[in-house]
């Protein structure tokens, strides 16, 4: 799934959250966590590690990362009252449901399945571009991001 269909089902679930508790951070966490997944892979994946990793779906893909987020969520909200960690972990779970992550088991069940599928990033940032232009979804987000 691309950007601003993160960020629409981020922003319309974080206004549902608002709507229910009219705490304007957690507004904020829950569209921070529908990104969250795509700004960590993408930047480990393809810039920082490309020749180690290359792909742009690594841990922040993985079922394991959204439970441990959904646990510091909720060990968090004991501790402090605030539910900004289980909001954060609402996001990353939005984030998860777009990408149908359950169709990769390799990366979403990471470590068990075995390593990160591989990419060719040479052409992956201009392309991944060129695929946020050219996709007609994209277009309809865009007025709502």
């Amino acid at each position: 799934m691309l950007i601003l269909c993160h960020l629409f089902f981020g922003i319309l679930i974080g206004a549902v959250i608002y709507h229910i508790t009219r705490k304007k951070s957690l507004f904020y966490w829950t569209v921070a966590g529908s990104l969250l997944p795509d700004f960590l892979d993408k930047l480990v994946g393809i810039f920082l590690f490309p020749t180690f990793f290359g792909g742009s779906r690594l841990f922040a893909h993985t079922l394991l990362f959204l439970l441990a987020w959904f646990c510091i969520g909720f060990l968090v909200q004991a501790r402090y009252k605030t539910l900004a960690g289980v909001c954060l972990a609402i996001g990353i779970a939005i984030h998860h449901i777009l990408d149908t992550l359950w169709n990769e088991p390799g990366t979403w069940l990471y470590p068990w399945y075995g390593p990160f599928k591989q990419i060719d990033i040479s052409t992956y940032v201009q392309s991944g571009f060129m695929r946020e232009l050219s996709t007609i979804s994209e277009w309809f987000f865009l007025p709502a991001g």
